[in-house]
C-alpha cells in the first residue's frame, strides 16, 4: 500500500482508497466519479474484504460469491442487501462456465435451408454453412464444459480475486483460464476468461460463457444500436431471435422483481436461453433466465476468418441494479461505466502548482420546470443514460464541439456546466457534420447553458465567443 493522485471529479470532502500492487502496476479503487475532472487521493487501506482461507469464497460489503472448481465457475452469488441469490443452483452450468461446442453437417445444412429465401442463391448457402463437411453420423455435434480446475484466491487492500485454470479435456482442445474479481466498495463483479493459446481449427466451433440466472418468467432488456430492446415484444418477426449484438449490457428482470444486470465488455454477442449459433426461428422467445456471451466462432464463411487462433481475453461484468434505480438508467450507466472505466494516473514526483481538485464538464438534468441554467446543482441530478461522445476541437472548423447523446429513453433539458476557465459565450446548436441547426444559445458568466435532448438521440453544440479555450 501507498499514497497517490488520480484524476476524476471533486467532491468536497477527502477521499481514501486502498492501493495496491499488481506486478508492476499499482492498483486502487475510488467510487462516485464522474468524468473529465482532477482529485487528489491519500491511501488509507480498509478491510472491506473479510478473508477466509480456508473456504471457497470471496465477498465485498455487497455480493457474497461462492466458488465451485469441479465445473470452473461461480456456483452462488448473494445480493448482501436484499439477501437475494442471483444463480440458478438447477442449471446445468455454473456461472462464467466455458461451455464449447463442435457442429456437425446436419446442422448446418439445416441452418442454411431455414435461413436462405430460395436454394437458387447457391452462394448464399455456402456461406452459411460449411459444405462438404463428412456426414454427422461419423463426426456428430457435441457440447462440453471446463471441468475439475485449480483454484487460487489473491486478497489485498483493494480486491478479492479467484483465478481458475483448466486443463484439456475430453473435446476440450486448449487449456483455459477464468478469473473472478471484487472491489472494495464497488456494488459489481468481473470476470475476465482466457485462452493462452487457442488451436487453429477449421472445423466449425464455438466458445461460450454461461450466466444461468435465478428467476422466473423473466424479461430481457438489451442495450442495442438506438434503442434498449425487450426481444419478446419489439421485434419483427423473422429477423434474428436466436444471437443478438449489443450496444451494452443487458438486464433480466424476474417476476418477483429480482434484476440482474450483464455487460460483455470485449465480446457484444449474446444468446438467451441456449446458445444461438446456427440456429433460426422466426419468433423465438425466451422463457429461461439463461444468458451466453459468445467468445468466439468461424461457422460462417466468406468474410470471416476460417479458424480462431491464438491468446486473448473477454471480460464480463455483472452488478444488481441498486434501489430506486430504473432499468434504463442503470443499463446505460452500468454498461458504459464498464466499457470506459475512469482513467486514472499515480505519481510520487513533488506536487505542483494545480489544486488538488478541480471539476471538468458537468451536466444534471432539471428536475422541474421552474429550473434554469443558473439553477444550483441542488435541483438537477446526474444522468446516467447521457453520454458526453465529444467534447474537444471541432473537426470541420472552428469552436470547441460538445456532442450530448441520450441511450435510456428519457427526454429533457440538462444544464450543461462548462469547465472553470472555459469561457465561450455561445452555444449554436449544430448537425454532426457541424453545421447549424437553429438559434445560438447565451452561456451564462458562471459558464451555463441550457440543453434540450431527445430520448435516444444526438444533440451537438459549437461552443466559441468570449476568449474559448
Amino acid at each position: 500500500p501507498g499514497t497517490g493522485s488520480f484524476f476524476g471529479p471533486p467532491r468536497a470532502e477527502k477521499c481514501a482508497c486502498p492501493l495496491a500492487a499488481e506486478g508492476d502496476s499499482p492498483i486502487f479503487a475510488a467510487g462516485h466519479h464522474a468524468g473529465r475532472g482532477r482529485r487528489k487521493n491519500r491511501d488509507s487501506p480498509r478491510d472491506r474484504l473479510p478473508s477466509d482461507s480456508g473456504s471457497r469464497r470471496i465477498e465485498n460489503e455487497f455480493l457474497r460469491v461462492t466458488l465451485d472448481p469441479a465445473r470452473c465457475g461461480i456456483g452462488s452469488i448473494i445480493d448482501k442487501k436484499s439477501g437475494r441469490e442471483l444463480v440458478n443452483a438447477k442449471s446445468p452450468y455454473a456461472l462464467g462456465e466455458y461451455l464449447y461446442e463442435r457442429f456437425d453437417a446436419d446442422q448446418g445444412a439445416a441452418y442454411a435451408k431455414a435461413y436462405v429465401v430460395s436454394p437458387r442463391y447457391h452462394w448464399e448457402m455456402l456461406n452459411q454453412n460449411k459444405p462438404k463437411l463428412p456426414p454427422a453420423k461419423e463426426h456428430p455435434y457435441c457440447a462440453t464444459t471446463a471441468r475439475n480446475a485449480t483454484l487460487e484466491i489473491h486478497r489485498s487492500p483493494v480486491s478479492a480475486t479467484a483465478l481458475f485454470k483448466a486443463a484439456p479435456q475430453g473435446a476440450i482442445p486448449d487449456a483455459t483460464q477464468l478469473q473472478v474479481t471484487l472491489y472494495a466498495g464497488l456494488p459489481w463483479l468481473d470476470l475476465k476468461w482466457t485462452i493462452p493459446h487457442k488451436t487453429p481449427d477449421p472445423w466449425p466451433e464455438a466458445g461460450w460463457l454461461c450466466f444461468p440466472i435465478r428467476g422466473d418468467d423473466p424479461t430481457f432488456q438489451l442495450a442495442r444500436l438506438g434503442s434498449i430492446v425487450n426481444p419478446a415484444t419489439d421485434l419483427l418477426p423473422g429477423t434474428n431471435h436466436e444471437v443478438f449484438c449489443l450496444n451494452g449490457g443487458l438486464l433480466v428482470n424476474g417476476a418477483d422483481g429480482g434484476r440482474t444486470g450483464i455487460c460483455p465488455i470485449d465480446p457484444q454477442l449474446v444468446s438467451l436461453e441456449h446458445p444461438g449459433l446456427w440456429r433460426y426461428s422466426r419468433d423465438f422467445v425466451a422463457h429461461k433466465p439463461d444468458v451466453f456471451v459468445m467468445l468466439f466462432n468461424n461457422v460462417y464463411s466468406t468474410n470471416f476468418a476460417q479458424w480462431i487462433d491464438g491468446r486473448w481475453s473477454s471480460r464480463v461484468r455483472l452488478w444488481v441494479p441498486g434501489k430506486g434505480q430504473s432499468n434504463p438508467t442503470s443499463l446505460i450507466g452500468s454498461s458504459w461505466e464498464a466499457r470506459l472505466p475512469c482513467l486514472a494516473a499515480v505519481s510520487d514526483a513533488p506536487a505542483g502548482k494545480l489544486p488538488p481538485a478541480a471539476a471538468g464538464l458537468t451536466v444534471t438534468r432539471n428536475t422541474d420546470a421552474a429550473a434554469q441554467p443558473s439553477a444550483p446543482a441542488a435541483k438537477a441530478r446526474l444522468p446516467r443514460g447521457l453520454l458526453v461522445t465529444a467534447f474537444g476541437p471541432n473537426p470541420y472548423g472552428e469552436g470547441t464541439l460538445l456532442r450530448l447523446w441520450e441511450q435510456a429513453g428519457n427526454s429533457g433539458r440538462y444544464t450543461v456546466q462548462l469547465p472553470a476557465g472555459m469561457k465561450a459565450a455561445v452555444a449554436q446548436p449544430c448537425d454532426l457534420r457541424s453545421q447549424p441547426t437553429g438559434p445560438p444559445l447565451p452561456i451564462s458568466s458562471q459558464g451555463t447553458f441550457e440543453a434540450k435532448v431527445k430520448a435516444m438521440a444526438p444533440v451537438s453544440f459549437l461552443l466559441s465567443g468570449a476568449g474559448n479555450s
